[in-house]
């Protein structure tokens, strides 16, 4: 078996899921500090069952899941799964490969997995059970775990030793027997309760079932009265029903009789309504032949209109064709004449262009020669009005400047003055200041040491109220104990049910039994329970006749035998011959009854009891004492062993002999004593609600100083920021009155070269204004010629332009006469006329068509209205012959009503009775669930109806005086009586299993005891070994503390390295503490080899030469024991098969990976050089 492979999800820095694959051998696991590599120990830890949070490295156990960092989102769960291969079987589950697999959420819910089916974390835990893997086992030890082991406690160090000595699982099983026998206990007890409160119920309610049978016996009986009344009156009502049905029979007769005649009275009316509908369908039909006729007639009519109207169409087109001809003849001639008049034109304004545009030729030659000296000129003019500008420009900004230059001189001397006066007012605020913080100060002490002494008296008030609470919480738990402790006395919890049963009479006389006389020192009550035995529950009576009284009412009450001591009859025992001799015997304490305390009045009934028995110390003495007297006298050791007289032993365990109600009386008296000095203690401490007032009030104190000492030490921070702030002013205004004087004597020598600057521009400008006047006036002269040569060329222009659009217009008109003119040219006017003289031919032809047809319709026509009046005629002869049938049927309909009248009655009379029956049928089915039929059963013939409402009245009135009745008593005393024979098989049954669970204790002790001295042995054994061979000689024990007691002894751990003495383990050094440890944990897997074991940094503090011997060792155990090895040292990994590195590339998140021998060589190295 070995661990194959971890998946971890979310856990601690595993941010994103990683997946470790480990072979067998030793795999090394490196990382610089705080890259992670500690969380994948914590990780396999965890998944096995670890439960502390502080373990884990963490306060609680939401903290292993990744908190995020500042790139990342916290996640929602954490989750390890753990792949652990069984191919050698010593998981004893079916299973060739075991996926171990626990997950947590950040509400605390976690889930427990094997091989992907839910679990408990009980099942984990045992199924790893006595494998060295597990909560308890020895597979992953960390540095801290190796320091644990060397400091804690001897007896802190046996978890270790019992996982690797394999009695680990028994002490669960005895530790689960243990837990199973006191719940057995517990359920007898709680038992024997229910049964006494059983027993008290069971008597009255025996009584009340005998009642309610009364009530159901009268019940039955009213029942069956009840069921005959119902079967009487729904016979009565089914034979009026039946007579009423006749009726209906008689009445529905007649009324069928009257349909039928009036049935064959319609289908007469019928006949006659089919031949008038027939004689109507005639009718219009020949109204709608008559309608269809004259619609023909119209639309002939229409069609002759048509045809004229066309006719005369066609004359008028004629006649326009006409017309149109002969004006067609002018308009042709007069676009001919008008296309050679404008031939004519179109050369006299082409010769008119030619002569223009050269003359205007000639004119532009001139102007152009003109306008370059023009513009000559005209530049020239330009660039002295432009220089003018400029010149005038700078002397302007010249003059603004000096303006400028003379306020900036203004405001400089104005900035200086004020910044002067500003550095006076802040050397006055710092002298201010300065005071101020010699007073800060001062106060700031005294505050201090204000809320010094204040701590000092708080923390005292905290101590005295801790004080007062501690004693008042364990002043309550003894309240609590004293009066569980009364309670337990007043219910005799523990007594048997007989004498509970007796002492509850609380007779006169009855004092109690024989427990409650006496008291018993603690180191006695396993004796004197023994020399007592039953004896102890016997009862004290006061008097002889005290007993028989209560004898006599226990007879009447039915309570079992008990014992009774009257205090007037029992005599005192015989005082021992022998009293002096055994009192100088080995062993021997004295006589019991000599050894318990006891009232006056109840000398005799102890003397009677423990007069002859002898407590000795042990068994060893009392066998010798009783041998010496011949077995005269009865012995019984401090344990409970019994020399009887005649000489018979008894002994065993002791746990069975104690008994609560004989100590019941001692923790009741300590009880009281603690609860008295915890009251006196009370009073010397002040009252709760006061201390807890002082604290407040302290406390307000406190933050009032605080509160003081914060707002001076804050005032003192704002003094000094407003010191440095006005220093830092003061500063920054010397150095700008510095600069303000430097700028000041530059503005003025700015000013002095603006002013020369300003005298020579304006001899400039006075120069160019003369030559600007001289080449204006060329330029106007030039101006006036300009404008003659522009008019001249621009009205050329403009006429040559006339000419174009002229010329442009007569060809465009001779180009539209040439079109029109073909177009005239092209109508067929011959064609148009013949066609009009042939539509006029036609349209005649169709108009005698239409003329002919409208004289035959004309002869259809009088046909129809000669058979429309013979239709007419014989529907009046139809509707004659209808009057007397409809008032035949007038008088068969209202003799029909009268009849359904009376049919109604008599259905509305049935109804009621049938709702009379059905409310019968209602009542006997909610008294009683039964229907109308079911009730035929019950049918005794009975006596009258009458009689029978008498026998019912009677038993109603017997049923109500029996009164209030629980109908369940029955049923309940039953229950009652098989609980109480169900509970007594029960307790019988938990009585066994208590006697087998102690057998079972009794046996795993003897199992344990047996292998873990075997085992402890031999890991003494190893343990030597492997310290003599890592340290290179020396001396290692184990050794126990109690080796009487093995199960619960101590472990001490005592070694001798080479050239030492004998020392204990606190005496050595880092590195020896640590070696001596890793030497035990070998000797452990000598013996036990773990299947796989993960050891985290265990070698740290080991010198080089060392962990080289640790890794060697290493190496020779990892043939029966896979390692997994979180380590930095270069010793380690170079035994190591596989090497993972676990670093830390995003700040927070831990990634793995997997490592070449040549990589971790150079981060060897690299530690190395760090250190």
């Amino acid at each position: 078996m070995y661990l194959s492979k971890v998946e971890i999800t979310g856990f601690k820095s595993f941010g994103d899921p990683i997946k470790l694959d480990f072979s067998k051998g030793i795999t090394a696991i490196i990382g610089p500090n705080g890259s992670g590599k500690s969380n994948v120990a914590d990780a396999i830890r965890w998944v096995l069952g670890e439960q502390s949070a502080r373990t884990l490295r963490g306060t609680k156990m939401e903290d292993i899941i990744f908190a995020g960092t500042e790139k990342r989102r916290p996640l929602g769960y954490a989750e390890v799964l753990m792949h652990i291969q069984n191919d050698t079987g010593d998981l004893r589950l079916g299973f060739s490969e075991l996926v171990v697999k626990r997950r947590v959420y950040r509400s605390g819910e976690s889930e427990y997995f094997l091989n992907g089916a839910p679990c408990r974390l009980r099942d984990i835990h045992e199924t790893f059970m006595d494998t060295g893997v597990g909560r308890e086992g020895y597979s992953i030890i960390g540095q801290g775990q190796i320091d644990k082991i060397l400091s804690s406690k001897p007896e802190e160090r046996r978890n270790v030793f019992e996982e690797a000595a394999g009695v680990y699982k028994f002490k669960v099983k005895r530790v689960e027997a243990e837990r199973k026998l006191e719940k057995e206990r517990e359920n007898i007890a709680r038992l024997d309760d229910i049964l006494v409160d059983i027993e008290t119920r069971l008597e009255p309610l025996s009584d009340e079932a005998e009642k309610t049978k009364l009530y159901l016996s009268l019940k039955e009986e009213l029942r069956k009265v009840d069921i005959n009344v119902y079967l009487e009156e729904t016979k009565s009502l089914e034979q009026q029903i039946i007579k009423l049905n006749e009726s209906i029979n008689i009445v529905s007769n007649s009324i069928n009789s009257s349909v039928a005649s009036r049935e064959q009275i319609l289908q007469q009316e019928n006949d006659i309504k089919i031949k008038r509908t027939q004689l109507q369908i005639d009718i219009e039909t020949t109204l709608q032949q008559i309608l269809d006729i004259e619609k023909s007639k119209e639309q002939q009519n229409s069609n002759i209109t048509i045809y004229n109207e066309r006719i005369s169409t066609s004359k008028t087109l004629l006649a326009q064709l006409e017309i149109e001809m002969q004006k067609f003849e002018q308009q042709r001639f007069d676009i001919e004449n008008e296309i050679k008049i404008l031939s004519t034109k179109r050369v006299a304004f082409e010769l008119e262009h030619k002569a223009k545009s050269e003359s205007l030729g000639s004119l532009i030659e001139e102007f152009e020669a003109l306008s370059t000296t023009y513009n000559l000129y005209k530049q020239q003019l330009e660039d002295i009005n432009e220089d003018k500008y400029n010149k005038r420009r700078q002397m302007d900004n010249l003059k603004s400047d000096l303006k400028r230059n003379e306020m900036q001189i203004k405001d400089l001397k104005n900035r200086q003055t004020f910044a002067q006066d500003k550095i006076a007012t802040y050397k006055t605020e710092i002298e201010q200041h300065q005071e101020e913080f010699a007073n800060i100060d001062t106060e700031k002490e005294r505050l201090s040491n204000l809320a010094k002494q204040q701590q000092v008296d708080l923390e005292k008030l905290k101590q005295y109220q801790n004080d007062y609470k501690q004693i008042y919480a364990q002043k309550e738990d003894l309240e609590r104990k004293l009066n569980l402790l009364n309670q337990l006395k007043n219910d005799f919890d523990g007594y048997y049910k007989n004498v509970k049963q007796v002492l509850q009479l609380k007779n006169k006389g009855i004092r109690g039994i024989v427990a409650d006389i006496i008291e018993v020192p603690k180191q006695y009550e396993v004796a004197i329970t023994i020399a007592l035995g039953g004896a102890m529950q016997n009862i004290v009576a006061t008097t002889e006749q005290d007993a028989k009284n209560t004898i006599l009412q226990m007879k009447q009450k039915g309570i079992s035998r008990v014992t009774f001591l009257p205090q007037d009859t029992i005599k005192p025992s015989h005082e021992l011959k022998d009293k002096e001799a055994l009192s100088k015997q080995a062993g021997y304490i004295g006589i019991a009854s000599n050894l318990v305390a006891y009232n006056k009045q109840d000398a005799d009934i102890v003397s009677n009891l423990l007069g002859r028995t002898i407590i000795v110390d042990t068994i060893e003495n009392a066998s010798i004492i009783a041998k010496k007297f011949n077995y005269s006298y009865r012995l019984i050791t401090l344990d409970g062993e019994t020399f009887n007289v005649g000489g018979s032993l008894s002994g065993g365990s002791n746990k069975s002999v104690t008994n609560n109600v004989f100590s019941r009386a001692r923790e009741l008296k300590e009880a009281k004593q603690q609860l008295e000095s915890l009251d006196k203690q009370l009073l010397q401490l002040k009252n709760a609600d006061a201390i807890q007032q002082e604290c407040v009030l302290l406390e307000q104190q406190k933050d009032n100083t605080h509160k003081q000492l914060v707002a001076l030490e804050s005032n003192e921070k704002l003094y000094t920021a407003k010191i440095d702030f006005i220093k830092t002013n003061q500063l920054h205004l010397i150095q700008e009155i510095e600069q303000l004087e430097q700028t000041q004597t530059e503005v003025l020598q700015n000013s002095t070269n603006k002013t020369t600057e300003l005298i020579t521009l304006e001899a400039e400008i006075e120069k160019i204004q003369s030559n600007t006047l001289e080449l204006q006036a060329k330029t106007n002269e030039f101006d006036a010629i300009y404008e003659q040569y522009s008019g001249q060329i621009t009205t050329q222009k403009l006429d040559i332009a006339k000419l174009e659009q002229s010329i442009e217009n007569l060809v465009d008109t001779k180009k539209k006469l040439v079109i029109q003119l073909n177009e005239y040219t092209n109508l067929d006017f011959k064609d148009r006329k013949q066609q009009y003289l042939n539509d006029e031919k036609e349209n005649l032809y169709l108009i005698s068509q239409v003329t002919d047809a409208i004289a035959s319709l004309s002869n259809d026509l009088d046909k129809v209205l000669v058979q429309k009046a013979t239709l007419q005629s014989k529907q009046e002869e139809l509707n004659e012959q209808e009057q007397p049938i409809r008032a035949e049927l007038n008088g068969l309909d209202e003799k029909v009503g009268l009849l359904n009248q009376e049919l109604i009655r008599l259905e509305s009379k049935i109804e009621s009775l049938t709702e009379e029956k059905n409310r019968l049928n209602q009542y006997i089915w909610e008294q009683y669930e039964l229907t109308e039929g079911a009730c035929a059963i019950y049918d005794s013939h009975m006596t009258s109806l009458v009689e029978m409402r008498k026998t019912q009245e009677q038993l109603k009135l017997d049923i109500r005086q029996i009164g209030h009745v629980n109908v369940n008593a029955v049923e309940e005393y039953n229950e009652l009586l098989n609980k109480f024979t169900f509970l007594t098989d029960q307790k019988n049954d938990i009585q066994i299993a208590e006697t087998s669970l102690l057998e079972l204790i009794e046996k795993l002790t003897e199992e344990m005891h047996a292998i873990f001295r075997e085992q402890f042995s031999q890991i003494a054994i190893n343990f030597n070994t492997v310290f003599k061979e890592l340290f290179g000689g020396g001396t290692a024990f184990l050794q126990l503390t109690d080796e009487e007691n093995i199960l619960e002894a101590g472990i001490d751990i005592i070694v001798r390295p080479p050239g030492k003495k004998m020392q204990n383990m606190n005496l050595l050094s880092g590195g020896e503490r640590s070696l001596t440890a890793i030497a035990l944990l070998f000797g452990i897997l000598r013996l036990k080899p773990s299947p796989f074991c993960v050891l985290d940094e265990i070698e740290a503090s080991l010198d080089d030469a060392n962990v080289l011997r640790f890794a060697k060792y290493l190496e020779s155990l990892s043939k029966d024991t896979q390692f997994i090895v979180i380590t930095h040292r270069k010793g380690t990994m170079e035994y190591a098969s596989t090497l993972y590195g676990v670093t830390q590339q995003e700040q927070g998140v831990s990634i793995v990976l997997s490592i070449e021998l040549e990589d971790a060589t150079n981060y060897i190295e690299n530690i190395d050089e760090t250190r």
